[in-house]
C-alpha cells in the first residue's frame, strides 16, 4: 500500500504519511509493515489514546490534528478500496481541526535578524539573499522558487503556478527584488 501512496500522491505527502505512522509505535506498531493495519487496529478509543500520546510527546494541537487527518485519509482510502470495513464516527472523538490562533509567523526581531544581520559567511549570505527574495515575493515557497523559469518574469510582474496546488499567482516585482535577482544570477551557476 506504501507504493500506492507514493504513486497516488505527491512524494512529500507520502513521506509525511510515513512520518505520521512512525510517530505512533505504541498504538499502531504493525502499521509500519502494512498500512491496512491502521484500519484493523483502529477503534475510537485507540485513536483517542493515540491523540493523548501525541500530546504527551509535546506536540501542538495542529500537529496532532495533521497526524489524525493523515490517518483518516489512509483509512478512507482503505474503505474505498474495499480493504477496510466502514466504522461509523471512527474519528469523531479526535481533534482534526485547525487552531488558527497558533502563530505561524516569526516575531519581527527574528525576521530582521534573519534577513538583515550579516551571517559571517558567503554561502550563508547567498542563502540569506534567497530567503529575502522569497519574502519579497509575498512569502513564496522554496519549491515554487526552485521551479521558476526566466519567462515567468515579464516586465515588473512575476507569473507562475504554485507547485503544490497549481494555483496561478501574480506578484509585482519591486526594484529591490530586481537587484537581488541580478546579484543572484551573477553569483550562481544556476540562475534563479
Amino acid at each position: 500500500m506504501w507504493r500506492d501512496l507514493h504513486r497516488s500522491f505527491a512524494k512529500g505527502r507520502a513521506l509525511f504519511y510515513g512520518a505520521c505512522l512512525q510517530k505512533c509505535p505504541p498504538f499502531f506498531q504493525p502499521v509500519l509493515r502494512h498500512v491496512q493495519c491502521v484500519v484493523q487496529a483502529s477503534n475510537p478509543g485507540r485513536l483517542r489514546r493515540y491523540g493523548q500520546y501525541l500530546y504527551e510527546c509535546g506536540l501542538k494541537p495542529n500537529t496532532v490534528s495533521t497526524y489524525m487527518r493523515m490517518l483518516r485519509s489512509i483509512y478512507n482510502r482503505g474503505v474505498e478500496a474495499g480493504s477496510a470495513p466502514y466504522i461509523p464516527r471512527l474519528f469523531h472523538d479526535v481533534y482534526t481541526g485547525v487552531d488558527v490562533r497558533q502563530k505561524k509567523a516569526l516575531p519581527v526581531a527574528e525576521l530582521r535578524k534573519l534577513l538583515y544581520e550579516d551571517p559571517q559567511s558567503e554561502r550563508l549570505r547567498h542563502t540569506q539573499a534567497i530567503a529575502a527574495l522569497m519574502f519579497q515575493f509575498c512569502g513564496m515557497s522554496f519549491a515554487d522558487l526552485a521551479h521558476l523559469e526566466k519567462s515567468a518574469l515579464d516586465r515588473n510582474v512575476l507569473r507562475y503556478n504554485r507547485v503544490k496546488t497549481k494555483t496561478p499567482i501574480s506578484v509585482e516585482v519591486l526594484d529591490t527584488a530586481k537587484e537581488m535577482i541580478h546579484r543572484l544570477r551573477k553569483q550562481s551557476a544556476f540562475p534563479p
